[in-house]
């Protein structure tokens, strides 16, 4: 199995050759990467889409999704979509929940809790939380990702230590989360929003985990991104 994992090109499925990357002289970022561009080889755009769809349904079945589309999501939404580099049915979504959360998934789909609407209320401040998860579509981060977390799971079911691993994996999530937000600066202003409102909304949020990192350190990172 070594042997014919052993170039990059000649790795195409993870279930086959994870747990031989273990055994080859890759640095686990680089194992990771790997990871990430076999499942974008793997999954397509059309398959990308039927995930989306599939999830979306799962969601309808077990959110309490709006009846009825919000007006201010839909315009704000659209009005980004149009500078989009990936040409997806966009979609967008609240969900009845007084928490503040936004996430997208596969093929376009993107939702927005009744509390982050209500907590953000300018139409700028709306553009970056969705511009941000436009930025994840435009990257397959979500396509990218599970074909790292798949990796991590092979090789810590085949026994390996995959504690460095981890560690790289939650660096290379957080670098997603400051390229959407560089990105979602640069559709902000391709639409006709103030960048100012991503360092708003960034410096009102007071929750954080591994993987998007302190709000504080994303900030900073904006604030030299738009000096340049």
């Amino acid at each position: 199995m070594v042997e014919r994992c052993n170039r990059r090109a000649e790795i195409k499925e993870l279930e086959d050759c994870g747990p031989a990357l273990a055994e080859l002289a890759l640095e686990p970022r680089e194992a990771l990467v790997l990871a990430g561009e076999i499942a974008s080889e793997q999954i397509d755009p059309a398959g990308e889409a039927r995930m989306g769809a599939q999830v979306h349904q799962r969601y309808e079945n077990g959110f309490a999704l709006a009846d009825r589309p919000d007006g201010r999501l839909e315009a704000v939404g659209e009005k980004l979509s149009r500078h989009a580099t990936r040409p997806l049915d966009w979609r967008f979504s609240v969900v009845e929940s007084e928490e503040q959360q936004a996430q997208s998934i596969y093929g376009g789909y993107i939702y927005a809790t009744r509390g982050i609407l209500q907590a953000f209320p300018m139409e700028a401040q709306l553009a970056f939380i969705l511009a941000h998860e436009m930025a994840h579509l435009e990257n397959r981060a979500q396509v990218v990702q599970r074909g790292q977390k798949t990796l991590v799971s092979l090789l810590r079911n085949a026994g390996e230590d995959t504690g460095r691993l981890e560690q790289e994996w939650v660096k290379l999530q957080r670098a997603e989360e400051y390229s959407a937000d560089r990105r979602a600066v640069e559709l902000m202003g391709q639409a006709g929003y103030p960048a100012e409102a991503a360092i708003q909304v960034l410096s009102s949020w007071d929750e954080e985990d591994d993987a998007h990192g302190p709000p504080a350190e994303r900030v900073e990172h904006l604030r030299q991104t738009l000096r340049g």
